[in-house]
């Protein structure tokens, strides 16, 4: 564990704990061919808790795009409740870069956010 990193209490089953964040995000999803404005709220190189509007549900795999730090995880849903999700993180996408190949559609709908 790194400085400044929190020991999650006894019974979590996150690695770490997660650093509060208050974060505009959007989820990317391709089956079926939405996106999703939402919220991060904790987020570490592992996961993030994300809040999404009322009523909305998001499919179990897709993209988190972090509008403010301009990345793109590959994301799945791992638990649900009341608008509140917990997502794990695969890989990560710099969408800074200008080589991104087949994900440069996450670039595009990043810029379209002012990112």
């Amino acid at each position: 564990m790194s400085p400044g990193e929190r020991v999650p209490p006894a019974g979590e089953r996150r690695r770490i704990a997660r650093p509060r964040a208050l974060l505009r995000g959007l989820f990317v999803f391709e089956q079926p061919a939405i996106t999703v404005e939402c919220t991060i709220r904790d987020l570490t190189q592992f996961g993030a808790r994300v809040v999404v509007p009322p009523g909305v549900v998001v499919p179990r795999q897709g993209w988190l795009i972090d509008i403010r730090d301009g990345r793109a995880h590959d994301t799945s849903v791992v638990w649900r409740a009341s608008g509140l999700l917990g997502v794990s993180f695969g890989e990560t996408v710099n969408l800074r870069s200008l080589d991104l190949g087949r994900r440069r559609r996450l670039r595009q709908l990043w810029l379209a956010c002012g990112g």
